[in-house]
């Protein structure tokens, strides 16, 4: 692989971390985490889109009220829309740890998008979904403290109600 450019597509806030980058209805779209710092209590998900990859504007800010917003993903529905998925920490302060659960967010044009809701409840972390043949695959692990730690892999028909489609994948996942 050689890396033949770089170029930076944001920087309005003091950390951006975390990006998922995905082409639908002949338009890029980044999606990353912003806020004060890497683990902060304004933890939030932009959403830039480009037509051409050179020129990017912001085409939607992400928030969840209680929660840090983190590991932003996105994938398109069977249905065509575009889906964020990603990790939402319930922070009192900065730096302060916490278990992480999994929100998602769906748009039809990529500007609007639905309220975030929580799909995966804190201390499980759905990392990121795949569609197949109409159903979304995504891998669940321990995402906080606590000793049963193991990975599994989750299914879902409409990219919010999740059920466990092989139990213990792995043993002592994190």
């Amino acid at each position: 692989v050689e890396v033949l450019e770089v170029q930076k597509i944001w920087d309005q806030a003091p950390h951006h971390a975390f990006t998922d980058l995905v082409r639908w209805n002949d338009t890029f779209y980044c999606a990353f985490r912003e806020g004060r710092g890497h683990v902060s209590t304004d933890g939030k998900i932009r959403i830039l889109e480009s037509k051409d990859a050179e020129r990017w504007e912001s085409a939607a800010l992400i928030s969840l009220d209680g929660f840090d917003l983190r590991d932003a993903h996105l994938s398109v529905t069977p249905d065509g829309r575009l889906m964020l998925i990603g990790g939402a920490a319930p922070r009192e302060k900065d730096n302060q740890s916490a278990p992480t659960g999994t929100f998602v967010s769906f748009s039809k044009d990529g500007r609007q998008w639905t309220e975030p809701q929580m799909v995966v409840e804190p201390g499980r972390w759905l990392w990121c979904v795949t569609w197949h043949e109409g159903r979304a695959f995504g891998i669940s692990y321990t995402a906080g403290k606590g000793s049963d730690r193991y990975i599994e892999l989750l299914v879902s028909d409409d990219g919010i109600h999740y059920e466990t489609h092989v139990e213990r994948l792995f043993e002592h996942g994190s």
